[in-house]
């Protein structure tokens, strides 16, 4: 589950590393329910910061909606897929603790 008072880590980045390597359906869902969840977690927020993580949420979930069904594509994709995700975690863990 995304914390954005406590930044992505934790129980978010312990689903990934659970998955490392593992099947393609489970990577992707998993990715949604993220996108999901800091979609609705950034609702109203207004900072630089969550910003720059909007936009990269945005481009997530175009990644994501993607992937279906585009075997020729998904190698690239996932390694997409993993540096957004390395990236975003970067980014939420940086926002000042508390907030929201």
């Amino acid at each position: 589950m995304v914390d954005m008072g406590l930044g992505f880590g934790g129980q978010s980045m312990g689903q990934w590393d659970e998955l490392e390597g593992g099947d393609l359906p489970a990577i992707i869902q998993l990715a949604r329910q993220q996108v999901a969840q800091l979609t609705k977690a950034l609702e109203g927020r207004q900072g630089p910061q969550e910003l720059g993580i909007a936009r990269q949420v945005r481009e997530l979930a175009w990644l994501l909606g993607d992937m279906d069904g585009r075997h020729e594509l998904q190698g690239q994709q996932m390694a997409r897929l993993d540096l957004l995700m390395g990236e975003l975690a970067r980014r939420l863990d940086e926002l000042p603790r508390g907030r929201g």
